[in-house]
């Protein structure tokens, strides 16, 4: 595209602008109502559905095995009677997402669920770990300062 100025000389808008103009319109696209992603659920919504839904497949799928009394696996599922309970731990459900994506739980001698049971229960555990993920963002947990010692100074002259 060409312009002229304002000495009569002929110019092209440079390539910078014009990536400038087309981030500019995809930020704006992506920043309308209509195209962001659906807000996270709150706990307390987490918790309802967790309390209704899938707290009964835990103990109708889950926990003949993996109860206090006798946790297979080092996995006790037990333990989480409330949202506040799993959000203690919420390397157990990242490890829960990895064994029902894998199709290693429930093994094949147990009983089953359905194709839309396991489906709640791993949307269930994929949207509690969003909104914990969310709930921590931006928190790099303990910052441990530490001292160089004498030969590292002279490293990094």
């Amino acid at each position: 595209m060409t312009c002229s100025t304002r000495f009569g000389g002929v110019w092209q808008i440079s390539k910078w602008s014009a990536w400038a103009t087309a981030l500019f319109a995809t930020v704006q696209l992506v920043n309308s109502p209509d195209v962001r992603a659906a807000d996270p659920e709150s706990f307390d919504v987490l918790a309802r559905a967790y309390r209704q839904e899938t707290r009964p497949l835990l103990k109708q799928f889950c926990l003949d095995c993996h109860a206090s009394a006798k946790p297979e696996g080092e996995l006790d599922l037990e333990r989480f009677g409330t949202i506040d309970d799993v959000r203690r731990s919420p390397e157990t459900w990242i490890k829960v997402a990895e064994m029902l994506d894998n199709g290693e739980m429930p093994p094949k001698d147990a009983t089953s669920p359905s194709p839309a049971e396991r489906k709640q229960l791993r949307g269930w555990v994929e949207r509690y770990l969003e909104a914990e993920a969310l709930a921590n963002a931006g928190d790099p947990g303990p910052v441990v300062l530490r001292r160089l010692s004498y030969q590292y100074q002279y490293q990094l002259i």
